[in-house]
């Protein structure tokens, strides 16, 4: 039996999931996004997102997602 990962990824590839473009926001040191779907069958989904600086490291950021 598929995955609800395997599921999402044959949805994409064919066309049937509603995924718009990512939404971020500024926040103090860094930004907070948040990646939303809607695959058919499975339902609606989120993935939020931080980026933060981390001192003392150049060239980089630690992004953090949940």
């Amino acid at each position: 039996m598929p995955t609800a990962v395997t599921q999402a990824l044959a949805a994409i590839s064919r066309g049937e999931v509603s995924a718009p473009a990512r939404i971020t926001a500024p926040a103090p040191g860094g930004l907070l996004g948040a990646m939303p779907g809607h695959v058919p069958g499975l339902g609606p989904a989120a993935e939020p997102v931080a980026v933060f600086a981390v001192p003392g490291r150049t060239g980089g950021s630690a992004p953090e997602a949940a």
